[in-house]
């Protein structure tokens, strides 16, 4: 992972879709900017330490909270408890490095109340989140991309400006002409290399020679 990067901080069995669209969304406007454990971690990789090392190197960490983040366990009891499960890890990193955090809530999601989480992450409470919701989803992501241009800059497609064209050995964005059409001294043929445009040959192009 390269440093700049924001990181999607996620419990599959709670909120992979919505990280995913999340994920295919976010990409569009910022491309090659976000980092997802399923996506860019290697095989034979320490999947603890790399997570360390990808989080600390982010400038932000995007947490995709969904209904049962908090509460979701395996027989080892509730996973969050758990000193070295992955989403804990993730959280815990980018507080002791002091990243800024975005809370996403997705579904019917609430925001944790911090008695229920492990000491160590307690701080994520204080964090403004963004909800999320289907029927306004566009809206959402709309504010959630403009939040994140202080990290990554202004969003695709930027605009640029346009520059003046000479019309001479150019190709002109106009209807197309007869073979052979003569306004004063002025005629249209078909653009033959080396036209300056060579991506536009066989495309009508004016000329000022008769």
């Amino acid at each position: 992972m390269k440093p700049g990067k924001i990181f999607i901080n996620y419990r599959r069995d709670d909120s992979r879709a919505d990280a995913g669209r999340l994920y295919d969304r976010l990409n569009r406007a910022f491309p090659g900017m976000f980092f997802r454990d399923v996506s860019e971690i290697g095989v034979g990789v320490d999947f603890v330490a790399h997570v360390e090392r990808a989080v600390g190197a982010s400038v932000a960490l995007i947490a995709v909270i969904g209904p049962t983040r908090a509460t979701a366990a395996d027989e080892r009891g509730r996973r969050l408890d758990i000193p070295d499960d992955f989403v804990r890890v993730e959280i815990r990193t980018a507080l002791e490095r002091k990243i800024r955090i975005i809370p996403i809530l997705v579904g019917s999601a609430e925001m944790v109340d911090d008695d229920k989480l492990p000491d160590d992450l307690k701080p994520l409470t204080r964090w403004n989140a963004i909800k999320i919701i289907e029927e306004y989803y566009d809206q959402g992501i709309e504010k959630l991309v403009r939040s994140l241009v202080a990290e990554l800059g202004e969003p695709w497609p930027r605009t640029t400006p346009s520059r003046p064209t000479r019309r001479t050995g150019r190709c002109a964005a106009k209807p197309k002409p007869p073979s052979v059409s003569r306004t004063g001294s002025a005629r249209f043929r078909r653009c033959r290399p080396p036209c300056r445009n060579r991506a536009s040959a066989g495309i009508w192009c004016r000329s000022e020679t008769p």
